[in-house]
């Protein structure tokens, strides 16, 4: 008979401290992207074990459920949707990702060197705040003026406003009023196109906010649209980074995410001034106006603290949408917010004609 023989990647002890980041760049690195493990369904049951822990630590705390059995239905179904992608194709980030390293990478970092291994953990999770950041709120940089030739063709162009739009979108989250407000007193003809493109990401990822509770299912509201949308800051990386290290990075930053959203942990002390803690994410996922486009990190929140959206965790969080939905049907909260776009531009279309 055969001998099985269990890899590190397999073990119990190895898929839990992949969801906390506690793993060494010896343990993790590899040299041909076929060997990289799907670390993501592998965690698969660990995700349901540490679902039944918080079920059983919040009864044990409070006597009673902390998940409503319609949104945490809710939530994982979206868990499963958002990976049937990757049943047929592989993801889009991957594919993209490699595809610019075979043919316009620059050097060659080592794959088994511990330095390429933390500078992708950073450069990983500095473009995941960025993502992030603009999917739900992103500056709009236009044009300065310039004169143009008297051409009937090039006359929408001839005024643009300049240097930054200090107005930022906030795509239906916060304040959508006031961003049809400032897009009409706007003349130029990229600040419909913009809204357009930030609508979009935030069409993505509205999905994920979309639940009034905020438990370990929430972390399973996943979008199935968000990857069309998140490859395209990663790919820098590719002019120098290989794909095996980033192909790992990619996943343990997904799976990091995953423990933090729960209100069973409170506060964690130190680790809280570096790391993404449940604290801090409970704020990103709030609200209250103390809470809007706050702490984007994903496994740091350096980032937050460095660019000036960070926001301790004060009065209680009230989750969910600023115009929650009121659905549980998994389509609904998926691609609601489509037909709102759609709607958007015909409006914009027929106020250019």
């Amino acid at each position: 008979m055969a001998t099985v023989v269990e890899t590190p990647a397999s073990t119990l002890n190895h898929v839990v401290r992949t969801m906390f980041y506690l793993v060494t760049p010896n343990e993790t690195s590899f040299q041909h992207i076929d060997e990289v493990p799907d670390y993501v369904d592998k965690a698969t049951p660990v995700f349901l074990g540490m679902l039944i822990l918080e079920l059983v630590l919040g009864w044990a705390k409070t006597g009673s459920l902390i998940i409503r059995i319609n949104d945490g239905v809710t939530s994982v179904s979206a868990g499963f949707l958002s990976r049937i992608p990757l049943l047929f194709v592989r993801s889009l980030e991957l594919s993209s990702y490699i595809y610019i390293w075979n043919n316009y990478r620059l050097l060659e970092l080592p794959w088994d060197s511990p330095w390429t291994w933390w500078l992708v953990f950073l450069g990983v999770d500095l473009a995941y705040y960025w993502l992030h950041r603009f999917s739900h709120a992103l500056p709009v940089l236009s044009v300065p003026a310039f004169p143009l030739p008297t051409c009937h063709i090039l006359q929408p162009l001839r005024r643009f406003p300049t240097a930054w739009l200090l107005a930022r979108l906030r795509a239906g989250r916060a304040c959508p009023d006031a961003t049809a407000a400032f897009l009409e007193g706007s003349d130029s003809i990229l600040s419909p196109l913009c809204q357009r493109q930030l609508n979009v990401l935030w069409a993505a990822h509205q999905a994920h906010h979309s639940s009034e509770d905020y438990n370990l299912s929430t972390a399973l509201r996943q979008s199935l649209t968000q990857q069309l949308a998140s490859w395209v800051l990663h790919l820098p990386m590719a002019l120098a980074v290989p794909p095996t290290v980033f192909a790992v990075h990619i996943q343990f930053n997904l799976l990091y995410q995953f423990w933090i959203h729960t209100e069973v942990i409170r506060h964690l002390g130190p680790l809280e001034w570096v790391m993404n803690t449940p604290s801090h994410h409970r704020v990103h996922h709030g609200r209250n106006p103390y809470c809007i486009d706050k702490n984007y990190g994903g496994t740091l929140i350096i980032w937050d603290r460095i660019f000036g959206t960070f926001a301790p965790e004060g009065d209680k969080v009230v989750y969910g949408l600023t115009k929650p939905i009121n659905s549980f049907d998994i389509i609904y909260v998926q691609f609601h917010y489509y037909p709102y776009i759609w709607r958007e531009i015909l409006e914009s279309h027929r106020n250019q004609t």
